[in-house]
């Protein structure tokens, strides 16, 4: 009965880990792509948006650590 419980707990962990990997995998994809824009926006005030989208995208990939 303890080994199905620690088993069961194991399983639960993992799929939580999972799930954080697929959410950090997701988020640096998003942040390759929003740097891309940034090398590429020729109009500052878009710059500028994409700047701080960056940092909301760091800010995010951080809670997850």
């Amino acid at each position: 009965m303890l080994e199905r419980r620690a088993a069961a707990k194991l399983q639960a962990q993992n799929a939580v880990d999972l799930e954080q990997e697929r959410k950090r995998d997701g988020i640096q994809l998003q942040r390759t792509r929003v740097l891309r824009e940034i090398e590429s926006a020729r109009n500052e005030r878009h710059r500028q948006t994409l700047e701080i989208g960056l940092k909301f995208l760091d800010d995010q990939l951080n809670g997850l650590r």
